[in-house]
């Protein structure tokens, strides 16, 4: 399987050499965002507002971009996230703007995207292998599942909604939602609401090759995902729009309308340095190779290394390659 794949990736590459000579395509452009976390001694109070110290502290990301890219399709609302960590927990906040808030469901790891959600995508060895994605609604009601590789490449959802008490589920997570307004109220003046998300260090890592302790440069792949549906009022409730597609605004766009491709996500560096200072940026070593090729119809490739855990992907028209 090994020199299978060093020959298709090798192969891959001469095609996209050719085409970055034709085209002049810029590598640099293709490096993804980068947030950097900052270390705290202690955790926040888990109330869902961000107001306190912990997190006045460090910066928010970028404001979200719809999923197919930053050009195109921008978001009616704002979101923006913060994470920090402590020796055994990662952190996530985020704010959402949002005039219309309402959430429906309230049974653990029911598929919470088809209310509005948030959702957090974590893969701590960066290998596109056993990476963690957890989604929530504006009733906390929470989804948490981990996926042994892209459903691209044949993966599956390992969670307590396929399998039980034998599956997937974060143990030690907690969570909680601020509601700036009323949920589930058309008449209501809504501004916005907002989640905090503490993830224990050892379960996010569990089955990867990240050895904890975090050390201070250490660099994971992780996206956030915003899911929006557009609502109308009948009989004073939300209902939604029949016939719609939702929105998808991310952190990190993956140019296609399928956030599981954790080669294009964002780096999450974590730094020990004092928060009102600014950590020099940690390049990763390990960078996708992203080029955007002509379009040429559309047409996918995809093998995998189990071993090396090494994946070469070509998706419509752009060539992925992972370490």
């Amino acid at each position: 399987m090994g020199r299978r794949f060093v020959l298709l990736v090798a192969v891959l590459l001469v095609a996209v050499g050719l085409a970055v000579a034709d085209y002049g395509c810029d590598f640099a452009q293709w490096y993804p965002r980068q947030y950097v976390a900052y270390k705290a001694s202690t955790g926040p109070t888990m109330d869902g507002r961000l107001d306190e110290p912990f997190w006045q502290a460090v910066p928010w990301t970028e404001s979200f971009v719809d999923i197919s890219g930053a050009t195109v399709n921008q978001p009616r609302f704002d979101t923006r996230a913060k994470l920090r960590w402590t020796e055994d927990t990662l952190y996530v906040a985020a704010q959402l703007e949002e005039p219309q808030i309402w959430a429906t469901l309230t049974e653990h790891d029911s598929i919470i995207y088809h209310d509005n959600d948030f959702e957090i995508f974590l893969d701590p060895d960066r290998s596109s292998h056993y990476y963690k994605e957890y989604e929530m609604n504006a009733l906390n009601t929470s989804w948490s599942l981990c996926l042994n590789k892209p459903y691209l490449n044949g993966g599956y959802e390992n969670s307590s909604r396929v399998f039980g008490s034998k599956g997937w589920d974060d143990q030690g997570l907690r969570s909680a939602v601020y509601i700036n307004g009323s949920l589930n109220d058309p008449a209501a003046a809504n501004h916005y609401w907002s989640v905090e998300v503490a993830f224990p260090l050892k379960h996010i890592v569990y089955n990867t090759t990240f050895a904890l302790p975090i050390r201070d440069g250490d660099l994971w792949h992780f996206d956030l995902s915003r899911v929006e549906w557009r609502v109308e009022v009948v009989n004073n409730t939300y209902q939604k729009l029949p016939n719609q597609n939702e929105y998808n605004w991310v952190y990190a766009p993956t140019y296609v309308v399928d956030i599981h491709l954790p080669e294009l996500w964002a780096n999450l560096q974590f730094s020990t340095a004092n928060p009102n200072g600014t950590a020099p940026a940690t390049v990763d070593p390990d960078a996708s190779i992203k080029v955007d090729l002509p379009k040429a119809g559309g047409f996918l490739v995809s093998v995998e290394d189990h071993k090396t855990k090494r994946i070469a992907t070509v998706r419509d028209d752009r060539l992925l390659l992972v370490k």
